[in-house]
């Protein structure tokens, strides 16, 4: 792996809805996640982006956000933990 990690993934949150749940081997009950946008209407929903405890599984988890019609909120994912 020449020293790299192995912890990020690139995501698209789902148009026309206000949740998208993204399923993951690396994701775990304590799993933390830090995204980054990587388009202009990604960075303009980050402020209502959340993952409640509930929504947490094993290898699954969603995330809640604005709800439009814009296909390309695009996010750089890294997992912790």
């Amino acid at each position: 792996m020449q020293g790299k990690l192995n912890n990020t993934a690139l995501w698209t949150l789902a148009a026309d809805a206000a949740t998208t749940t993204f399923t993951d081997d690396r994701i775990g009950l304590e799993t933390a996640l830090h995204w980054s946008p990587t388009t202009v209407n990604a960075a303009a929903i980050v402020a209502s982006m959340y993952v409640s405890e509930t929504s947490r599984k094993n290898g699954e988890v969603t995330i809640s956000h604005t709800n439009n019609s814009n296909t390309d909120k695009i996010f750089r994912i890294t997992f912790h933990g």
